[in-house]
């Protein structure tokens, strides 16, 4: 009876171990695929302004003489 208490929760343990790890490595790939999504949509923008001729902030400016 001991024995078979202590195989249960030997398996529920592993089952908790491997899913607590799945959950890391989806919550680590969502993180990814988010952080792409941004630089994405960063791009875009950028695209944007310079295809309106809007200068960017970090672009050298003209000096006035």
């Amino acid at each position: 009876m001991l024995q078979q208490q202590l195989l249960r929760l030997k398996q529920f343990y592993y089952d908790y171990k491997y899913s607590y790890r799945n959950t890391q490595d989806l919550n680590e790939a969502i993180r990814f695929i988010h952080e792409d999504v941004r630089r994405d949509k960063a791009r875009r923008l950028l695209a944007d302004t310079e295809a309106y001729g809007i200068p960017r902030a970090d672009a050298p400016q003209a000096s006035e003489s």
